[in-house]
């Protein structure tokens, strides 16, 4: 198989190629021969990439160690599951996963554009092919990136394993979302920029290109979400994000794809802000092979990171061709790209849309100053160069406050403006419930000025977002006189855009108190326990009851028992786990938790004495940190509702649209509505909601 896979990523090279050739040329020409070469060539580079794959995956399920990469990445004790994670847990094999969703995609894009907008298809295919390019070259002509090469002499009898980190199902989840929405946002820079070269205006991609953005945000909302609940429950240091060069890497387009949602709806909705929304399609493009390079280049030192600077010159130049040809395509098409349309109102919902991407912009900025800062320093200086641990909290907090306060202020707000006093009265109350829970956690003794002021405000944008799911349900239950949990059920569903966007703000609120929690009021301990000794951490008592080692194929494990108590009663029992590997001489933790809505109790066992009579154990409780996984599987939700497509219906009017934000369907001032007239005894059909 290594010989057949081999051959299939060479192949990859010049069909790509070539088929980048054809797609230039027809859109030069423009002869359709051309284009359908071209776009064969898009069908050719799936199947070998495919092959190619197949090839791969068949290796690393028949243990094939003879070659190179099966050896280094699984063993003969390894599980099916984690054997086939192993596809992506390399170097190599991620970036033979990145160029088959790439053609994947490709195809599914071309395929629709050739139906939606057929004029821009040879440009569109000739960016897409482009991409694929670049990453077949990188797997035939760089020296770790071909999963085919073969072990030198007799194949080994066993292999080196997968590292242990990697032993989890967050791994086999987590790259695979994060390279779904890394790829996903090819395509609407792709779509857009073919869309331009063609001269089409965005009536022409903007509707496929929030398509796709919305895809590639959700699937960048998972790989974030289940990385930090990996780190969390795999690292053993008690956190879920470190402002790790490589996290950041995939926060960045999560931020800038989520401005440019709402951008999209903003040229939807009122033909505004296309140059913005074409910068930020190119810039999260750009984002996404800046955080690919990151991972793999070694120019920032991180615990996810491969680390083979032989990249550093093909993404070097790649990246600087892509800035170069977006502003190319933006500065010769701003004819088409300008708008008449100005802001109508300070208080509007175009407004909040504009406050909301300059936040998401800062807060893109910030990290990205701090992931470039210590590389750019330490090449000056020829020395190691870091931010200072404040760097971080000091420009993401006050802008992370910001975004909660404006999630909750836009969906109270109508397009083209609203008055003070309007806007006082609809503020009225959900500004009260904010003030009752601003007191209640000062006399529950919060004196911290962050948490109070992000608790009030996520009071502030639960109660708002509740507003706009009681006005619904309350207007469709008066036309429709269905039983309650009906009448939600299909208000949600008759308009999935407007509340499965109002869902993703619910849950953005959600994390950000879960963060806010485990941050704030963090509490840790750490010593040697002696058997039948215990250590205190906060208002728990942990009792070292024993220590049980056992030796399994391919590693040692040992296993700490911990009698858990508060207020003298026992309230569970923790085993935190050291395990040992051989074959590759690296230790690792495994913590154990007592998880609660409240909180967990998180407990590390660091090391153990050689007659195991004591441990040397770290202890957390870590405030509300569970409410940030609901939160995530909360917008994960919203996003799934928001994205689902609607079936259509001969004679039923298309539904308003809506991006994440949650609000564009809704606080239009109410028209006047023709009344059809039922049959006898029907009621008059209306349009729930759809103001």
């Amino acid at each position: 198989m290594n010989l057949f896979g081999h051959i299939s990523v060479v192949l990859l090279v010049p069909v790509c190629l070539g088929g980048f050739a054809l797609a230039v040329s027809a859109a030069i020409s423009r002869r359709q021969a051309l284009v359908r070469a071209a776009v064969w060539a898009c069908y050719a580079s799936l199947v070998l990439a495919a092959l190619a794959s197949i090839a791969l995956l068949t290796a690393l399920l028949t243990r094939d160690f003879s070659n190179q990469y099966v050896y280094e990445h699984t063993s003969r004790a390894l599980s099916i599951a984690y054997t086939v994670s192993a596809f992506w847990a390399g170097n190599a094999g991620s970036l033979l996963l990145w160029a088959l969703l790439l053609a994947v995609f490709s195809v599914i894009a071309v395929r629709a554009c050739r139906r939606e907008d057929p004029a821009s298809l040879p440009h569109v295919t000739s960016i897409l092919l482009a991409i694929s390019s670049f990453f077949s070259l990188i797997l035939v002509f760089t020296s770790a990136s071909n999963p085919f090469v073969t072990t030198a002499g007799a194949p080994p009898a066993d292999g080196y394993g997968l590292n242990p980190m990697l032993q989890n199902l967050g791994m086999v989840i987590h790259p695979v979302a994060l390279y779904v929405g890394y790829v996903g946002l090819a395509i609407p820079f792709a779509l857009v920029m073919g869309g331009l070269m063609a001269g089409r205006g965005s009536l022409a991609w903007g509707r496929s290109a929030r398509r796709w953005t919305l895809v590639a945000w959700l699937f960048l909302t998972v790989g974030n979400i289940v990385g930090a609940w990996w780190a969390y429950v795999t690292l053993g240091w008690g956190g879920y994000w470190a402002w790790d060069p490589v996290e950041n890497a995939s926060l960045m387009p999560w931020l800038t794809s989520t401005a440019l949602v709402h951008s999209l709806v903003m040229i939807r909705k009122r033909d505004m802000l296309k140059i913005w929304t074409v910068f930020l399609v190119a810039f999260s493009f750009i984002l996404t092979i800046f955080g690919t390079f990151l991972t793999r280049s070694g120019i920032a030192t991180s615990v996810h990171a491969f680390g083979d600077n032989s990249f550093i010159p093909w993404f070097t130049v790649f990246i600087g061709l892509m800035v170069l040809f977006s502003l190319y395509v933006i500065l010769t098409r701003l004819p088409i790209l300008r708008s008449t349309k100005r802001l109508d109102h300070v208080l509007s919902r175009e407004s909040s849309f504009v406050y909301n991407n300059i936040v998401l912009m800062a807060l893109t900025i910030a990290v990205l100053w701090g992931v470039l800062f210590p590389t750019i320093a330490g090449a000056i200086k020829g020395q190691k160069v870091e931010l200072g641990t404040g760097y971080y909290p000091s420009v993401t907090v006050p802008l992370g406050l910001i975004l909660m306060l404006l999630a909750g202020l836009c969906t109270l707000l109508l397009w083209r403006g609203v008055s003070w006093s309007r806007l006082a009265r609809a503020v009225g109350g959900t500004f009260g419930f904010a003030v009752v829970v601003l007191i209640v956690l000062v006399v529950l003794g919060v004196r911290r000025p962050y948490p109070l002021i992000s608790f009030t405000l996520a009071a502030f944008t639960v109660a708002s977002v509740a507003l706009q799911y009681w006005r619904g349900w309350r207007e469709r239950r008066a036309a429709r006189r269905a039983d309650p949990f009906t009448t939600f059920g299909q208000m949600i569903w008759s308009n999935r855009p407007r509340y499965g966007g109002f869902l993703v703000h619910f849950g953005i609120i959600l994390l950000l108190v879960g963060v806010t929690g485990s941050y704030a009021f963090k509490v840790s301990a750490e010593g040697d326990v002696s058997k039948g000794g215990s250590l205190t951490v906060g208002s728990y008592e942990l009792v070292y009851d024993g220590l049980t080692t056992t030796q399994v194929p391919d590693k040692q494990v040992a296993r700490a028992t911990f009698t858990l108590e508060r207020s003298g009663k026992v309230v569970g029992i923790l085993q935190p786990v050291k395990e040992y590997y051989p074959a590759s001489d690296q230790t690792w933790t495994k913590v154990a938790r007592r998880s609660t809505l409240a909180g967990d109790v998180y407990v590390t066992l660091l090391g153990y004495s050689e007659d195991e009579s004591s441990v040397s154990i770290q202890a957390q409780i870590n405030p509300l940190v569970n409410w940030l996984w609901i939160g995530g599987a909360v917008m994960v939700l919203g996003g799934i509702i928001a994205i689902w497509p609607k079936r259509s219906r001969r004679g039923d009017p298309k539904q308003p649209e809506a991006g994440l934000t949650g609000a564009e369907g809704s606080g239009k001032a109410r028209q006047p509505q023709n009344r059809r007239k039922g049959s006898a005894g029907q009621a008059p059909r209306h349009r729930a909601n759809a103001r």
